[in-house]
């Protein structure tokens, strides 16, 4: 559910999240877990959705990715939560010139290369969650 709430905001749509209340009126276990999920992801992770709207056609990503005011930000999502993680690569164009790359809810900068408008960032491993991260490209 989480991966469509962030497809949705990079393409400038909404998401509905199709959740409803049972004959008593009440939500089930597993939609209040779900709930929980997405709010603790929200708590780190919020001000890449919140306020913040799809790249202008000057820009582009290899994974969905959102912009406000100075940052870019780039979402690495799973699309299991059990999948085992690896170090992954992801691409970012610009004209921008970039002050500092790093992932939300961690004060680790990440190591990229910057060339002729290209971004290349690798996220580590040990860096990914089960939710999925977002990683916070910052301009100058």
């Amino acid at each position: 559910m989480l991966n469509n709430i962030v497809k949705a905001r990079a393409f400038n749509t909404n998401s509905l999240l199709n959740f409803g209340p049972t004959k008593d009126g009440d939500f089930s276990e597993p939609m209040y877990k779900s709930l929980d999920e997405i709010a603790a992801w929200m708590k780190i992770n919020g001000k890449a959705i919140v306020g913040a709207k799809a790249l202008d056609s000057k820009e582009s990503s290899s994974v969905p990715a959102t912009a406000a005011k100075n940052h870019r930000y780039l979402f690495v999502m799973n699309e299991k939560k059990e999948e085992k993680f690896t170090d992954t690569k992801v691409d970012f164009i610009t004209k921008s010139m970039i002050k500092k790359v790093s992932i939300l809810g961690s004060n680790e900068k990440l190591q990229y290369v910057f060339e002729n408008g290209k971004l290349t960032a690798i996220l580590p491993a040990n860096l990914r969650t089960a939710l999925g991260g977002v990683i916070d490209v910052e301009l100058k």
